[in-house]
């Protein structure tokens, strides 16, 4: 965490992106992952996080843990295919719209669908397949969005299949374990993201001011982190009080 703000630092001075995050974001640690996961979210919020996907990994300590989360950072959760099994509605909202200078971004996200998988003690909702709420959520995208940005923990393959049923969105970030592709790519015209796992880099997608939707002219860059990179001595006495270290 405290790598990550030096070179965001860096990159951007004092004036953070918009940060997005693309799902399995939780520690599971059954010793002190509530409160790692807790700190995790809270210094991202610190550095811009602004919308997030869940997916069903991110639904292990339950929805009142992401709704406190949610209330006491301001990050937006997002996921149009997780619902309540009772009622067969969306447990999270299905968009946000963020401000990006002069542009709109609107964001969705849909979570890979693993039938019949169940956390222990929950069992109020489930996670079904993003063809079933495909055209619901194509026929709610906010108006005025200049471009479209899912959130996923979708594998490629499945991606190479919903994409082209999808032509709106126009930027896509996984968080999948089976991207073979080396990132960014595309499939079709959509530009594909894959971030390295458990917060192993920045990674920044650059979007031209005057972009319209289906733009082409999108901007990529990533710096991994480690130890040669020095920690920021704020962001690092913060997470050890977060942490009760």
């Amino acid at each position: 965490m405290a790598h990550r703000e030096t070179v965001l630092c860096e990159l951007f001075g004092g004036s953070p992106p918009l940060g997005l995050d693309c799902g399995r974001f939780l520690d599971l640690d059954p010793a002190g992952g509530r409160i790692a996961s807790a700190c995790t979210l809270k210094g991202l919020a610190r550095m811009g996080l602004r919308a997030a996907a869940v997916t069903a990994r991110d639904m292990f300590y339950g929805v009142d843990f992401i709704r406190r989360i949610a209330d006491s950072t301001g990050i937006v959760f997002v996921c149009a295919n997780i619902l309540w099994e009772d009622s067969g509605s969306s447990v999270f909202p299905a968009w946000e719209t963020l401000p990006l200078d002069n542009l709109t971004l609107a964001v969705t996200a849909l979570a890979q669908c693993q039938a019949g998988r169940r956390f222990p003690g929950l069992g109020t909702w489930a996670t079904v397949p993003p063809d079933s709420v495909l055209e619901d959520v194509r026929g709610t995208i906010p108006e005025g969005a200049d471009l479209v940005v899912l959130l996923t923990d979708m594998d490629e393959e499945s991606l190479g299949g919903l994409l082209p049923r999808f032509p709106e969105v126009d930027i896509v970030l996984t968080s999948s374990r089976k991207v073979h592709s080396k990132s960014p790519f595309k499939i079709g015209g959509v530009h594909v993201v894959h971030p390295r796992p458990d917060g192993g880099s920045v990674e920044v997608v650059v979007i031209p001011r005057s972009s319209v939707r289906g733009c082409s002219a999108i901007g990529y860059l990533s710096r991994p982190l480690g130890t040669q990179i020095a920690p920021n001595p704020e962001t690092d006495a913060w997470l050890r009080r977060c942490l009760r270290r």
